[in-house]
């Protein structure tokens, strides 16, 4: 087993000290991440999706910019500021476009720094139509 390999179910274990029963779901979030995906995880309430997402990132240590939404009853440009406000940007006072532009500038040069970028939305399909 290489060295990558072996993080990688290093990884998948340190979640599943945490997410019982589950290493299905462990193992496409964590391979869904790596490859800088989507992931969409649904299912009914109380099963631990949220605890997913949270351990998830706590095991990575940092390795991933990471922005948590659990507030969903926010506009599209509520939404972008709050994504700015934790990544430690300005929002100002600009329009939507404005802000839209900052946040890619901002993912643009995380990419090419060949970082990674998480953006999990608890509670998602409470967002309006407009977000």
């Amino acid at each position: 087993m290489n060295n990558e390999t072996h993080k990688i179910r290093a990884l998948e274990a340190n979640i599943g000290t945490v997410i019982k029963g589950k290493p299905e779901v462990i193992r496409m979030a964590v391979i869904a991440l790596l490859a800088r995906g989507h992931l969409l995880i649904e299912d009914v309430p109380g099963v631990g999706k949220t605890t997913l997402a949270h351990t998830l990132m706590g095991s990575l240590g940092g390795k991933v910019k990471s922005v948590f939404i659990d507030h969903t009853t926010i506009s599209f440009e509520e939404l972008i500021r709050k994504i700015l406000f934790e990544l430690g940007l300005p929002a100002g006072e600009g329009n939507k476009v404005t802000l839209l532009l900052q946040l890619s500038k901002y993912l643009i040069q995380l990419n090419e720094r060949d970082e990674a970028f998480a953006l999990i939305i608890d509670e998602a399909q409470n967002l309006s139509r407009e977000v």
